[in-house]
């Protein structure tokens, strides 16, 4: 698996532009969705902090950032998590349109006006939350949400669904196979696992190692991956991956221009921060 003190050359995967094509059998590449939005924030499997016992916790992103003396590259943005959600639902409404969802760690940014979860809920035909945190899942029950209380690396419901969603979830966990053999039993026999995950070899990740200075990063990730790694896991367990990327506007103009520049002669692998997959199980 790549990480980032670990870091092996750019992975080389297929970058031709395709046509999205659901249907079992066809041909998969790698593209990248362009939603308009702003950039999306990356969001953990939600705990309590004084579960973790770690950093501090906004009350609202539901991130863990670190504490005041953590030290923070002078190229990244003092609040990382700032974007908005709505990119990302941008790129994910087509697969959960009119269909049955379950979403696993729905809980994450329950307080925020782009909540994830609640935007698939007013889209989906059906859709069934799972989350760990008890007092996050008795929130969301309260604003008539259907929550299930339960761990995703070891959930079964006894039942099926057209999409397993996942997002920015697979990066917080430790049991990968508890986590994939939750989603094969979850999914009908055309159904499809939807996830996102932080693209480890990014422009921007890349940038942050070459120049001095203390990279800042989620303290609830486990682990990193590229479209190469997050391929090899799932083919492992019994999904056949597409694998693309989501584009993100960078904030404050200079910044944005720049950033726009040096990405423009780049392959999406690269200038992009998130990998979305849709996976079929076989």
């Amino acid at each position: 698996m790549c990480t980032l003190r670990d870091i092996c050359p750019i992975c080389q995967v297929n970058a031709k532009k395709g046509t999205q094509d659901l249907r079992p059998g066809r041909t998969e590449s790698v593209r990248t969705v362009r939603p308009a939005g702003r950039n999306a924030s990356d969001t953990p499997r939600d705990r309590a902090a004084t579960d973790r016992g770690v950093g501090s916790v906004d009350s609202v992103r539901d991130v863990d950032q670190g504490g005041p003396g953590d030290a923070r590259h002078r190229l990244q943005p003092r609040d990382f998590t700032r974007g908005s959600h709505d990119l990302r639902f941008a790129a994910l409404e087509p697969y959960v349109r009119g269909r049955s969802v379950l979403d696993l760690g729905c809980g994450s940014g329950y307080r925020r006006a782009d909540w994830m979860h609640a935007q698939i809920a007013a889209v989906a035909g059906e859709v069934v939350g799972v989350e760990v945190d008890a007092a996050t899942v008795a929130a969301m029950r309260s604003k008539g949400f259907v929550v299930e209380h339960a761990d995703a690396e070891s959930l079964d419901l006894g039942r099926t669904f057209d999409v397993v969603f996942a997002g920015e979830l697979i990066e917080h966990l430790s049991n990968f196979a508890g986590f994939l053999a939750t989603a094969h039993r979850h999914l009908g026999a055309n159904g499809r696992l939807v996830l996102t995950t932080p693209n480890v070899f990014s422009l921007a990740n890349i940038v942050y190692r070459m120049t001095p200075g203390t990279v800042r990063t989620n303290r609830d990730h486990t682990c990193w991956f590229c479209a190469d790694t997050i391929s090899t896991l799932l083919r492992r367990h019994g999904f056949e991956p597409d694998i693309s990327y989501i584009r993100h506007e960078t904030p404050g103009r200079a910044r944005s221009i720049a950033t726009g520049l040096i990405r423009a002669p780049l392959p999406d692998r690269v200038a992009w921060n998130t990998i979305l997959v849709v996976a079929r199980p076989v």
